[in-house]
């Protein structure tokens, strides 16, 4: 049973043979945790993949923005377009 798990209904026993750090979810995190290991080369990519997606999703709100930023001030009449050119 986990920290936070509840019975909602019946009866039951249950034997508890650890608690704490000696638990088997504990033991398995910490020597997952505590390995230092290199990162493998799908690591890499993928993090280089997350950092040319935020790139892009930034560059792309910001072009958004100021292409609504615009749109609105002319329908505002905020800016007039002029077609003496």
């Amino acid at each position: 049973m986990l920290a936070g798990s509840f019975v909602t209904q019946g009866i039951g026993q249950m034997l508890v043979l650890a608690v704490g750090d000696n638990r088997y979810i504990d033991r398995n995190n910490i020597q997952y945790f505590q390995r230092d290991e290199e990162e493998s080369t799908l690591q890499i990519n993928l993090e280089k993949f997350g950092k040319n997606i935020k790139i892009f999703a930034t560059i792309g709100a910001v072009l958004i923005t100021l292409i609504m930023w615009i749109r609105i001030s002319v329908e505002l009449g905020l800016i007039t377009m002029n077609s003496d050119l």
